[in-house]
């Protein structure tokens, strides 16, 4: 037990001498992964040697990370679209998709794929913009939407099962269709008109 012990030790100084720069830049692990140690390549078999970076690289592609291709598709397709919710109460009605999230079944719903959708303000120039009382400010500067201020939409749910394709929702685009007519109204009456009104008919004053 002592022999180990001491053995463990020695490995773990081993292991923190190596060159971290060596590690980083390996373009298969990613820092997923960590290599075991070699106490040293001079006193190691070369075959062992071998047989250890082809174990590497097998490890490496395994743990390579790869994104869902549903999440890459929808993500290209979605986020930074805007969205007009016409037939929501909320006084608000337009939001931006931030961001795509998966949601996994439970007992009363079936996985999805939800568009996340952040309330927006346009500027006179018809840029949109999140509101000051809807972010937090980050000590970096960073602004956060609020999590109360988010809403989701199923953009694709897995009605056969997790394992099937899941069934495309038609919801969100009609938003975006509506946002987009309602946007190019708005920006060609900017266009043609001769003042400059303080907050935009697409999203009207809030409550004081």
């Amino acid at each position: 037990m002592a022999y180990l012990k001491e053995l463990l030790e020695l490995m773990m100084v081993a292991d923190s001498r190596r060159n971290p720069k060596a590690i980083c830049n390996d373009p298969l692990l990613s820092g997923l992964v960590r290599n075991n140690p070699v106490l040293s390549l001079a006193s190691t078999d070369p075959r062992s040697v071998k047989a250890k970076r082809q174990q590497d690289v097998a490890v490496g592609l395994t743990a390579t990370q790869i994104d869902d291709p549903w999440l890459v598709m929808l993500d290209a397709e979605y986020v930074g679209k805007l969205c007009f919710l016409n037939d929501v109460s909320l006084r608000h009605k337009l939001y931006r998709i931030c961001k795509i999230a998966y949601w996994n079944s439970t007992r009363t719903r079936n996985a999805c794929w939800e568009a996340t959708m952040e309330p927006v303000q346009l500027s006179p120039d018809g840029k949109p913009f999140v509101h000051d009382d809807d972010v937090v400010i980050m000590s970096s500067g960073k602004r956060l939407t609020k999590a109360n201020a988010l809403l989701g939409y199923v953009l694709a749910e897995y009605v056969d099962g997790d394992d099937a394709e899941p069934t495309r929702s038609d919801c969100v685009d009609k938003y975006v269709t509506d946002a987009m007519q309602k946007h190019v109204a708005y920006t060609s009456k900017r266009t043609h008109s001769q003042g400059t009104p303080a907050r935009t008919s697409l999203s009207p004053p809030r409550p004081s």
